[in-house]
């Protein structure tokens, strides 16, 4: 691996491998000073207690803690959590049971509506169609007028016609 191409990383090798010293800042993007010989290790810091379980909280904070407490939170947490559940679960019973009240509410007033719509357009309907019936009585009397007068005619150019033949 080429370490030129990875400065951070090998400006943290040479510190784990003493061949370097932090001369500023912290962190990502910090300034090291390559040594031509080994800076002295530091000192060995005393050793941490075996860890049992490991709880974050709160962001970067590490708490230790034992495995029962950490059982007992967990089982306070839970309940919290059922409790919560609970709560959110009677909120929706409550949302869903008032919002099928107003759906019903809603549907009967469309179907008043509806049924009102109905019979208003019933009676246009049964205006409509009366209008049609007189119109075409009305029709009806004028061709039957006709006819009668389209028949006298006829007869009397019948008659005309058979007297004009027995004439002959």
């Amino acid at each position: 691996m080429n370490l030129k191409k990875y400065p951070e990383l090998f400006a943290l090798l040479a510190i784990v491998l003493g061949y370097a010293v932090v001369t500023e800042g912290r962190g990502y993007g910090h300034r090291s000073v390559v040594l031509d010989e080994p800076v002295a290790a530091p000192p060995p810091k005393a050793p941490k207690p075996p860890r049992k379980l490991v709880l974050l909280e709160d962001g970067p904070r590490i708490e230790r803690i034992s495995s029962s407490e950490f059982e007992q939170r967990f089982d306070r947490l839970g309940r919290r959590l059922d409790a919560a559940g609970d709560r959110i679960g009677a909120r929706l019973d409550r949302a869903s049971l008032h919002f099928g009240e107003r759906v019903d509410r809603a549907g009967a007033r469309f179907g008043e509506r509806m049924d009102c719509a109905g019979h208003r357009f019933g009676e246009r309907m049964d205006r409509a169609g009366n209008r049609f019936g007189e119109r075409m009585d009305a029709l009806g009397q004028r061709l039957g007028e006709r006819f009668e007068t389209l028949g006298r005619r006829l007869d009397e150019l019948g008659n005309r016609l058979g007297r004009a033949f027995d004439r002959l």
